[in-house]
Protein backbone atom coordinates (compact mmCIF):
# COMPACT_ATOMS: atom_id res chain seq x y z
CA UNK A 1 0.00 0.00 0.00
CA UNK A 2 1.73 3.16 -1.28
CA UNK A 3 0.72 6.34 0.99
CA UNK A 4 1.21 10.02 0.17
CA UNK A 5 1.38 12.81 2.36
CA UNK A 6 -0.01 16.56 1.59
CA UNK A 7 1.93 18.89 3.34
CA UNK A 8 0.47 22.77 2.47
CA UNK A 9 3.11 25.18 3.12
CA UNK A 10 2.79 29.26 2.97
CA UNK A 11 6.17 29.66 1.51
CA UNK A 12 9.12 31.83 3.28
CA UNK A 13 12.35 30.91 3.23
CA UNK A 14 11.87 31.83 7.23
CA UNK A 15 9.13 29.12 7.80
CA UNK A 16 10.67 25.89 8.05
CA UNK A 17 8.08 24.40 10.28
CA UNK A 18 7.67 21.94 8.20
CA UNK A 19 10.79 20.47 8.36
CA UNK A 20 9.89 19.44 11.65
CA UNK A 21 6.89 17.62 10.90
CA UNK A 22 8.63 15.82 7.87
CA UNK A 23 11.47 14.45 10.66
CA UNK A 24 8.61 13.43 12.79
CA UNK A 25 6.94 11.69 9.75
CA UNK A 26 9.99 9.74 8.37
CA UNK A 27 10.70 8.65 11.65
CA UNK A 28 7.09 7.03 12.49
CA UNK A 29 7.09 6.16 9.19
CA UNK A 30 10.43 4.07 9.92
CA UNK A 31 9.19 2.80 13.41
CA UNK A 32 6.52 1.42 11.62
CA UNK A 33 8.40 -1.23 9.98
CA UNK A 34 6.71 -0.29 6.42
CA UNK A 35 8.85 -0.31 2.95
CA UNK A 36 10.20 3.11 2.75
CA UNK A 37 9.53 3.11 -1.19
CA UNK A 38 5.99 2.74 -0.12
CA UNK A 39 5.73 6.62 1.41
CA UNK A 40 6.47 9.68 -0.32
CA UNK A 41 6.13 13.19 0.69
CA UNK A 42 3.99 16.12 -1.11
CA UNK A 43 5.22 19.86 0.07
CA UNK A 44 3.25 22.44 -2.11
CA UNK A 45 4.71 26.09 -1.32
CA UNK A 46 1.86 28.44 -1.71
CA UNK A 47 3.23 32.18 -2.78
CA UNK A 48 6.29 30.69 -3.73
CA UNK A 49 8.95 33.56 -4.51
CA UNK A 50 12.14 31.69 -5.18
CA UNK A 51 13.70 30.95 -8.51
CA UNK A 52 13.67 27.76 -9.25
CA UNK A 53 10.10 26.78 -11.13
CA UNK A 54 10.90 23.63 -12.46
CA UNK A 55 8.50 20.47 -12.38
CA UNK A 56 8.49 18.32 -9.25
CA UNK A 57 11.20 16.08 -8.80
CA UNK A 58 11.87 13.06 -6.20
CA UNK A 59 14.46 14.28 -3.88
CA UNK A 60 16.11 12.53 -0.85
CA UNK A 61 14.00 10.61 1.17
CA UNK A 62 11.22 10.47 -1.36
CA UNK A 63 10.33 14.29 -0.91
CA UNK A 64 8.67 16.22 -3.92
CA UNK A 65 8.19 19.97 -3.89
CA UNK A 66 5.22 21.59 -5.84
CA UNK A 67 5.37 25.84 -6.11
CA UNK A 68 2.54 27.61 -6.54
CA UNK A 69 3.33 31.41 -7.46
CA UNK A 70 0.10 32.52 -6.35
CA UNK A 71 -1.38 31.66 -2.57
CA UNK A 72 -3.80 29.34 -3.41
CA UNK A 73 -5.00 28.63 0.03
CA UNK A 74 -5.26 25.48 2.26
CA UNK A 75 -7.85 23.97 -0.35
CA UNK A 76 -5.76 24.64 -3.34
CA UNK A 77 -2.69 23.64 -2.34
CA UNK A 78 -4.41 20.28 -0.91
CA UNK A 79 -6.01 19.87 -4.31
CA UNK A 80 -2.93 20.03 -5.91
CA UNK A 81 -0.88 17.20 -3.84
CA UNK A 82 -3.92 15.01 -3.64
CA UNK A 83 -4.52 15.40 -7.45
CA UNK A 84 -0.43 15.33 -8.38
CA UNK A 85 -0.38 11.94 -5.57
CA UNK A 86 -2.80 9.71 -7.21
CA UNK A 87 -3.05 10.56 -11.19
CA UNK A 88 0.93 11.10 -11.57
CA UNK A 89 2.20 8.58 -8.04
CA UNK A 90 -0.30 6.26 -8.20
CA UNK A 91 -0.72 6.71 -4.48
CA UNK A 92 -3.05 4.08 -2.93
CA UNK A 93 -4.01 6.92 0.07
CA UNK A 94 -3.17 10.55 0.78
CA UNK A 95 -2.23 11.69 4.03
CA UNK A 96 -3.36 15.39 4.44
CA UNK A 97 -1.93 16.99 7.65
CA UNK A 98 -0.91 20.81 8.12
CA UNK A 99 2.89 21.79 8.40
CA UNK A 100 2.61 22.76 12.09
CA UNK A 101 1.99 19.02 13.08
CA UNK A 102 4.42 16.87 15.06
CA UNK A 103 3.59 12.93 14.31
CA UNK A 104 3.71 10.18 17.30
CA UNK A 105 6.14 7.44 16.29
CA UNK A 106 3.02 5.07 16.93
CA UNK A 107 1.43 6.78 14.52
CA UNK A 108 1.70 5.26 10.71
CA UNK A 109 1.38 1.42 13.40
CA UNK A 110 -1.86 2.94 14.73
CA UNK A 111 -3.78 4.00 12.12
CA UNK A 112 -2.82 1.71 8.83
CA UNK A 113 -4.52 -1.07 10.02
CA UNK A 114 -7.56 0.92 9.70
CA UNK A 115 -7.20 2.16 6.01
CA UNK A 116 -9.57 -0.20 4.77
CA UNK A 117 -11.22 0.08 1.22
CA UNK A 118 -14.77 0.22 2.78
CA UNK A 119 -13.89 3.91 4.32
CA UNK A 120 -13.25 7.15 2.59
CA UNK A 121 -11.61 8.95 5.42
CA UNK A 122 -9.69 7.99 8.41
CA UNK A 123 -8.37 10.67 11.12
CA UNK A 124 -7.16 10.57 14.45
CA UNK A 125 -7.09 12.92 17.89
CA UNK A 126 -5.17 15.78 17.92
CA UNK A 127 -3.79 17.41 20.95
CA UNK A 128 -2.14 20.94 21.13
CA UNK A 129 1.06 22.09 22.00
CA UNK A 130 0.68 21.77 26.11
CA UNK A 131 -0.48 17.95 25.95
CA UNK A 132 -4.41 18.43 25.85
CA UNK A 133 -7.25 16.92 23.69
CA UNK A 134 -7.78 19.70 21.11
CA UNK A 135 -10.12 17.80 18.62
CA UNK A 136 -11.29 14.50 17.66
CA UNK A 137 -13.65 15.17 14.76
CA UNK A 138 -16.30 17.52 15.37
CA UNK A 139 -19.86 18.79 16.47
CA UNK A 140 -22.18 20.65 13.91
CA UNK A 141 -25.00 22.24 15.33
CA UNK A 142 -28.55 23.31 14.14
CA UNK A 143 -27.22 27.02 14.63
CA UNK A 144 -24.86 25.87 11.39
CA UNK A 145 -22.02 26.50 13.84
CA UNK A 146 -18.73 23.83 15.19
CA UNK A 147 -17.27 22.59 18.35
CA UNK A 148 -14.37 20.11 18.46
CA UNK A 149 -15.29 16.81 19.80
CA UNK A 150 -12.66 16.21 23.04
CA UNK A 151 -14.69 13.38 24.52
CA UNK A 152 -14.59 9.56 22.90
CA UNK A 153 -18.62 10.65 21.43
CA UNK A 154 -18.91 9.52 17.78
CA UNK A 155 -19.27 12.09 14.87
CA UNK A 156 -19.43 11.86 11.29
CA UNK A 157 -17.25 15.02 11.19
CA UNK A 158 -13.71 14.85 10.61
CA UNK A 159 -10.74 17.50 10.95
CA UNK A 160 -8.70 19.12 8.26
CA UNK A 161 -5.18 19.19 10.08
CA UNK A 162 -4.66 15.41 9.69
CA UNK A 163 -6.48 12.58 7.76
CA UNK A 164 -6.52 10.25 5.33
CA UNK A 165 -8.28 9.81 2.38
CA UNK A 166 -8.66 6.88 0.05
CA UNK A 167 -7.99 6.94 -3.67
CA UNK A 168 -11.34 5.78 -4.61
CA UNK A 169 -12.62 8.66 -2.98
CA UNK A 170 -10.13 11.11 -4.33
CA UNK A 171 -10.75 9.97 -7.72
CA UNK A 172 -15.10 10.01 -7.21
CA UNK A 173 -14.93 13.06 -6.07
CA UNK A 174 -12.42 14.98 -8.68
CA UNK A 175 -14.45 13.16 -11.71
CA UNK A 176 -17.71 14.23 -9.99
CA UNK A 177 -16.70 17.50 -8.60
CA UNK A 178 -13.48 18.90 -10.51
CA UNK A 179 -11.81 19.07 -6.95
CA UNK A 180 -11.28 17.08 -2.81
CA UNK A 181 -11.61 20.26 -1.39
CA UNK A 182 -13.80 23.23 -2.40
CA UNK A 183 -11.24 25.83 -3.38
CA UNK A 184 -12.83 29.24 -3.12
CA UNK A 185 -13.32 28.11 0.64
CA UNK A 186 -9.54 29.08 0.52
CA UNK A 187 -9.04 27.89 4.38
CA UNK A 188 -11.30 27.26 7.22
CA UNK A 189 -14.44 24.66 7.16
CA UNK A 190 -13.78 22.67 4.32
CA UNK A 191 -13.28 19.81 6.19
CA UNK A 192 -17.11 19.84 7.29
CA UNK A 193 -18.01 20.45 3.82
CA UNK A 194 -16.03 17.24 2.09
CA UNK A 195 -17.39 15.29 5.27
CA UNK A 196 -20.96 16.54 4.41
CA UNK A 197 -20.83 15.49 1.05
CA UNK A 198 -19.60 11.85 2.21
CA UNK A 199 -21.89 11.82 4.32
CA UNK A 200 -24.69 12.18 1.66
CA UNK A 201 -22.81 9.88 -1.02
CA UNK A 202 -23.15 7.37 2.02
CA UNK A 203 -19.32 7.15 2.23
CA UNK A 204 -17.94 6.12 5.61
CA UNK A 205 -15.46 8.35 7.55
CA UNK A 206 -13.63 6.85 10.49
CA UNK A 207 -12.04 8.49 13.33
CA UNK A 208 -9.76 7.06 15.82
CA UNK A 209 -9.82 8.23 19.37
CA UNK A 210 -6.36 8.16 19.90
CA UNK A 211 -4.04 11.64 20.16
CA UNK A 212 -1.49 10.83 17.36
CA UNK A 213 0.09 14.46 16.52
CA UNK A 214 0.22 17.81 18.05
CA UNK A 215 -0.94 20.91 16.89
CA UNK A 216 1.40 23.38 17.40
CA UNK A 217 -0.64 26.24 16.21
CA UNK A 218 -2.80 28.31 13.76
CA UNK A 219 -0.15 29.45 11.18
CA UNK A 220 -3.08 30.11 8.28
CA UNK A 221 -3.88 32.53 10.09
CA UNK A 222 -3.30 33.15 14.03
CA UNK A 223 -6.19 31.93 15.68
CA UNK A 224 -8.77 34.74 16.59
CA UNK A 225 -7.97 37.03 14.25
CA UNK A 226 -9.50 39.14 11.39
CA UNK A 227 -8.58 36.61 8.35
CA UNK A 228 -9.17 33.56 10.60
CA UNK A 229 -13.02 34.58 12.01
CA UNK A 230 -13.94 35.91 8.34
CA UNK A 231 -12.96 32.87 6.36
CA UNK A 232 -14.33 30.38 9.61
CA UNK A 233 -17.78 32.26 9.68
CA UNK A 234 -18.23 33.09 6.39
CA UNK A 235 -17.77 29.04 4.86
CA UNK A 236 -19.94 28.21 7.71
CA UNK A 237 -22.10 30.38 6.00
CA UNK A 238 -21.82 28.78 2.36
CA UNK A 239 -22.29 25.34 3.49
CA UNK A 240 -25.88 26.11 5.00
CA UNK A 241 -26.31 28.24 1.67
CA UNK A 242 -25.02 25.06 -0.41
CA UNK A 243 -26.12 22.09 1.72
CA UNK A 244 -29.04 22.62 3.66
CA UNK A 245 -32.60 22.35 2.14
CA UNK A 246 -34.62 24.93 2.01
CA UNK A 247 -37.03 22.83 4.53
CA UNK A 248 -33.94 22.43 7.45
CA UNK A 249 -33.22 26.31 6.92
CA UNK A 250 -36.87 27.66 7.38
CA UNK A 251 -37.47 24.55 10.45
CA UNK A 252 -34.34 25.65 12.13
CA UNK A 253 -34.40 29.41 11.37
CA UNK A 254 -34.62 30.52 15.19
CA UNK A 255 -31.32 28.62 15.85
CA UNK A 256 -29.27 29.97 12.85
CA UNK A 257 -30.49 33.27 13.69
CA UNK A 258 -28.93 32.95 17.35
CA UNK A 259 -25.50 31.13 15.73
CA UNK A 260 -25.58 34.34 13.84
CA UNK A 261 -25.70 36.83 16.63
CA UNK A 262 -23.64 34.39 18.12
CA UNK A 263 -20.81 34.93 15.39
CA UNK A 264 -21.19 39.32 15.68
CA UNK A 265 -21.21 39.63 19.69
CA UNK A 266 -17.33 37.65 19.22
CA UNK A 267 -16.44 39.57 16.15
CA UNK A 268 -17.69 42.79 17.64
CA UNK A 269 -15.96 41.44 21.53
CA UNK A 270 -12.51 40.80 19.40
CA UNK A 271 -13.19 44.10 17.81
CA UNK A 272 -13.52 43.11 14.09
CA UNK A 273 -15.91 45.28 13.80
CA UNK A 274 -15.82 44.73 9.43
CA UNK A 275 -15.44 41.41 8.84
CA UNK A 276 -19.23 40.72 9.47
CA UNK A 277 -19.46 43.15 6.66
CA UNK A 278 -17.16 41.56 4.56
CA UNK A 279 -19.03 38.14 5.08
CA UNK A 280 -22.03 39.83 3.56
CA UNK A 281 -19.90 41.35 0.91
CA UNK A 282 -18.96 38.02 -0.04
CA UNK A 283 -21.79 36.11 -0.03
CA UNK A 284 -23.17 38.59 -2.34
CA UNK A 285 -19.83 38.41 -4.48
CA UNK A 286 -20.18 34.72 -5.16
CA UNK A 287 -23.99 34.72 -4.99
CA UNK A 288 -23.78 32.56 -8.26
CA UNK A 289 -21.05 30.16 -7.37
CA UNK A 290 -22.78 29.37 -4.46
CA UNK A 291 -26.21 28.72 -5.93
CA UNK A 292 -24.61 26.54 -8.95
CA UNK A 293 -23.33 24.16 -6.16
CA UNK A 294 -26.43 24.28 -4.21
CA UNK A 295 -28.01 22.57 -7.85
CA UNK A 296 -25.70 20.21 -8.63
CA UNK A 297 -25.19 18.51 -4.48
CA UNK A 298 -28.42 18.24 -4.26
CA UNK A 299 -28.28 16.05 -7.15
CA UNK A 300 -26.32 13.70 -5.14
Amino acid sequence: MKISVVIPVLYSPNNLVYEDAIKSILSAWKKSGQKKNYLEIIVIFNQYSGKDLSLPKKTKNNIFYLKNRINRGFTGAVNDGVFFSIYSRSADWCLVTNDDVIFDENFFSKMIPHLKMNKAVVSCGIRDKDGFIQSRGMKYFRSGLTKPLVGDEKTPYFVGTIFFVSKKTVLWSFNKFGFLLMEFFFAYAEDLELSIRLKKANRKIFILKDDLITHLGSLTAKRGSAKQLFWGYRNLIFIILIHWSLFEIILFSPFLLLGQLYSIALLFKKGHFLVYPGIIWSIIKYRGVLFSYRRNFHRI
